[in-house]
């Protein structure tokens, strides 16, 4: 290629040289010496950017397996669709509820004495057979050895129960244990009316208990018993 000349500086195959703008300044090895130290410069970043996405996603995974295994070991998982909680959930915030539904824990066969009331299971409690004799109601946690309500409760929390106890021919009447251990001085009853005859001969009483956890082994139980029947005849 014939060399032509701009000025000082001349092209001469390709290659621009000149005082100004020479070899060293513009040329091959520059350009490709550029290119490397773009992407050597480029490169780390890029990795860096990478390294924390993926840590980031793995952080997440992490988190989320050990809440579902959290759920899975403490509440009994997810039953379809719905959060079954087996302990106590504390919200420090507003709560809005749409809809709440509760379980029932339903019993067909007459009872009488002493008949334990899970409340770390449920609190609701429907006995469809009339008793054949006095029941004792006896609040616990769950019917294993050491599932005491003292223990499952803290002082200063409150828990209530709703029994629903048809009557036959004859009215019979529940009293209330905590853990196997009567109350009497320490229930309060609505109207202050104690139902100690039981409720009305084929009727439903419905007993309901707010336990008040003052202490240990110490509680202020408010308690009520409403009768519903089918009402007298026109």
């Amino acid at each position: 290629m014939a060399t032509q000349r701009i000025g000082n500086n001349r092209i001469t195959d390709g290659e621009v040289t000149g005082p100004k703008l020479g070899l060293n300044s513009i040329g091959a090895n520059n350009f490709t010496s550029a290119a490397n130290t773009y992407i050597t410069a480029a490169t780390p970043t890029d990795a860096t950017q990478n390294t924390n996405i993926t840590t980031a996603q793995n952080s997440a995974a992490a988190a989320f397996t050990r809440a579902n295994n959290s759920l899975n070991a403490n509440t009994g998982g997810v039953v379809e669709g719905a959060v079954v909680m087996t302990a106590p959930l504390a919200v420090r915030s507003n709560l809005n509820i749409q809809t709440v539904t509760e379980t029932a824990n339903i019993y067909s066969t007459a009872v009488f004495g002493n008949v334990i009331l899970a409340l770390a299971n449920n609190t609701t409690y429907y006995f469809a057979t009339p008793p054949t004799a006095n029941v004792t109601l006896d609040l616990r946690a769950n019917d294993q050895p050491g599932g005491s309500l003292d223990a499952f409760m803290v002082t200063g929390q409150m828990i209530s129960v709703g029994v629903l106890l048809p009557q036959g021919a004859t009215a019979y009447r529940a009293n209330v244990y905590v853990d196997g251990v009567l109350q009497t001085a320490n229930v309060r009853w609505a109207g202050n009316v104690n139902p100690l005859g039981g409720g009305t001969a084929n009727g439903i009483d419905v007993y309901n208990f707010s336990v008040l956890k003052r202490g240990a082994n110490s509680y202020i139980i408010l308690a009520s018993n409403t009768v519903f029947a089918n009402g007298a005849s026109a």
